[in-house]
């Protein structure tokens, strides 16, 4: 185990709960998943915040990415949600300030994860985000993702799929 491991629920492939497992060895069991949340942060203008993972980071370092993470044991993909936009960018929401985008599915997308998709709108420029998790943010519209994608600059492996199922 981990010094920062957590527990999290294993899934079937109907999204129901089978068993619990630390984050560290939920690889050990090919045949389930976990689950995860995802969360759009978007500006007055439209435009959306991606956020460069710090380079110390394990999973994706320097990598354009969401706010997000994975569900905890025991927590609902909107208590995730909330827990993942605190943590990551200190904004605190309520339920009501996010909005559910949808539901990804490992078969939709392949992966270990079932993925919820939020949105939360905040009147700001500068997100005071979790230093330790980012090093920098850049707000960009859809078409300005795509640009950036072209130039081979380090983009989380779903962020276009996200991008064009939910902003196209």
């Amino acid at each position: 185990m981990h010094s920062n491991d957590e527990l999290m629920d294993l899934v079937d492939q109907q999204d129901a709960v089978i068993q619990v497992q630390w984050r560290s060895k939920i690889h050990e069991h090919p045949e389930l998943n976990a689950r995860a949340v995802l969360i759009f942060v978007m500006n007055a203008e439209g435009k959306l915040c991606y956020f460069r993972r710090a380079a110390h980071k394990e999973y994706l370092p320097n990598h354009w990415a969401l706010v997000g993470g994975g569900v905890q044991s025991g927590e609902s993909y909107e208590q995730a949600a909330i827990r993942e936009i605190a943590e990551e960018v200190n904004v605190v929401v309520a339920s009501l300030a996010m909005r559910c985008l949808g539901h990804v599915t490992p078969t939709e997308y392949p992966g270990k994860f079932f993925k919820m998709v939020y949105e939360i709108k905040v009147d700001v420029h500068e997100v005071p985000y979790n230093q330790n998790d980012f090093s920098a943010l850049q707000w960009m519209t859809a078409q300005e993702l795509e640009l950036l994608a072209e130039t081979g600059d380090l983009l989380a492996h779903d962020l276009l799929y996200l991008v064009r199922r939910f902003y196209s």
